[in-house]
């Protein structure tokens, strides 16, 4: 059964609705005088499309030119190209004098995102060609834009803009004004979903898989068919950062062993349930009001919520040798997954609930996935199930706690002491330790444990979204409840 919902569609957009549903990929229907709206793929009923990977080369076609030429073929970008920019990017040293590895993958992306659109096959033959000669399992892949997408997340913000600035809108054909809309959310959704595809590269962080090129039209993924170290080994990246106070590096992770096919198995899974993802959180028929409109307030907030998600969860992998930051990252995490409705902090962060989504997941997860997407994973809840050891006191039946101002004592399961301390630990940055300290139960939790949070337990953040990905949820009316 097709998901229709009724809109709201300002006159005054130049445009029109016909003209939005055609770029949209959205069906329209007339109904007692009101418009309705529905997605193709919904309305086909087929699996949503939006992002489509294909292998552009591999080793032995390397140094083919006709390959490259379906990059060329990618949404236009040249209309955003700005001068200024471009003429400082040339400048870089990491472009006019390379001297490391690092420097020319950081040379490739900024120049893949503002050469001219002609020039991407040539650029991108250049780069992998070299990394070809060097890396034998290596592949180039491309993640095709359907322009779709790009105008499903316009659409919400005008429709929201439009919403809320009806003064703006009443005088939009005499003016020439804008609609103002949220510039600032959606950057990722809004240009190149970098937050979205580029954590697939790093599941085994610090080792990373490969590395990618950002157009609005798309990704070149480039996977080295192996896991390369993704840090030089800095003990700091400037003066600043040794002055702000570091903790001890991480432990060590060993440099695992990836198998060509594995890692093509692995973007395509990933690929794959990004394009169920978005076919999701972007279909306007899960947003509607209590009246079955279309409310884009929501939409525009379900949509922030699961880009910081992404990029939080980015970040994590991204810092894998900068424990201060991690833990403080896997709170964000849960925070956005609880508003998402996924989850508790309990149900998130309680050990022995925690093994068992493992343990479901890796059951529904192709086996051959299994060393790279729990590479992380896997120690994070072996980590987390160890830092219960650190508390106390305890007798048989779990840890003695304070429960009330009479100091009655009860014995409480380590699991629920350990979800409860970490959820008093993130509550000392929003709101101080004032509550903690107030009460005996979370004062007692507070002081049963004196030993630091393990880093790997950040790690968390990285196996929930996976588990987020596989099956997908998003708030509907009101906002307790699921889809």
């Amino acid at each position: 059964m097709t998901n229709w919902v009724r809109v709201d569609f300002p006159a005054a957009f130049h445009l029109g609705l016909q003209g939005l549903a055609d770029v949209a990929g959205w069906k329209l229907r007339r109904e007692s005088g009101q418009t309705l709206v529905a997605t193709e793929e919904a309305y086909s009923r087929r699996a949503p499309d939006l992002v489509r990977l294909s292998q552009v080369a591999g080793t032995s076609t390397a140094n083919n030119s006709r390959a490259y030429e379906r990059l060329s073929r990618w949404e236009p970008q040249d209309a955003y190209r700005e001068q200024e920019i471009i003429a400082r990017v040339a400048e870089l040293d990491e472009i006019r004098q390379p001297t490391s590895s690092i420097d020319h993958w950081v040379g490739f992306r900024l120049q893949f995102m503002t050469v001219r659109d002609a020039e991407v096959p040539a650029l991108a033959r250049q780069v992998f060609s070299s990394v070809a000669a060097q890396l034998p399992g290596a592949s180039l892949w491309e993640i095709a834009f359907r322009p779709q997408l790009r105008w499903r997340v316009a659409a919400v913000r005008l429709l929201f803009g439009a919403r809320e600035h009806p003064d703006v809108l009443a005088r939009i054909h005499e003016s020439g004004e804008r609609i103002p809309t949220p510039m600032s959310l959606l950057q990722s959704l809004g240009y190149g979903l970098d937050s979205f595809f580029e954590p697939a590269l790093m599941p085994t962080s610090p080792w990373a898989l490969g590395m990618n090129g950002i157009r609005v039209g798309g990704h070149a993924v480039i996977l080295f068919g192996d896991a390369l170290p993704g840090f030089t080994g800095k003990q700091a990246d400037d003066l600043m950062d040794l002055l702000r106070g570091r903790s001890p590096l991480a432990t060590p992770t060993k440099r695992p062993t990836i198998e060509p096919r594995r890692a093509e198995e692995w973007l395509r899974w990933w690929v794959d349930r990004i394009n169920n993802l978005l076919g999701l959180i972007l279909d306007p028929s899960n947003y509607q009001d209590q009246n079955g409109f279309y409310d884009p307030g929501r939409h525009l907030g379900v949509l922030a919520s699961i880009e910081e998600l992404f990029s939080s969860v980015q970040m994590i992998l991204a810092d894998a040798q900068k424990p201060h930051h991690r833990i403080r990252r896997l709170f964000e995490v849960i925070d956005l997954l609880t508003s998402l409705t996924f989850g508790s902090w309990e149900s998130l962060l309680r050990p022995n609930r925690i093994r068992r989504e493992m343990e479901h997941f890796k059951a529904v997860l192709p086996e051959g996935l299994h060393s790279i997407a729990l590479a992380r994973c896997v120690p994070a809840i072996e980590a987390l199930e160890a830092f219960g050891d650190h508390f106390g006191p305890r007798d048989p039946d779990g840890l003695l706690i304070v429960r009330s101002s009479a100091n009655m004592t009860k014995a409480v399961p380590i699991d629920a002491a350990i979800h409860t301390y970490l959820r008093i630990i993130r509550n000392s940055g929003p709101h101080s330790f004032g509550e903690a300290v107030d009460d005996p139960y979370r004062r007692s939790i507070l002081a049963s444990c004196g030993e630091p949070i393990p880093d790997a337990i950040a790690d968390l953040g990285f196996f929930h979204l996976l588990r987020f990905l596989q099956t997908p949820r998003i708030p509907r009316l009101p906002w307790g409840s699921a889809s």
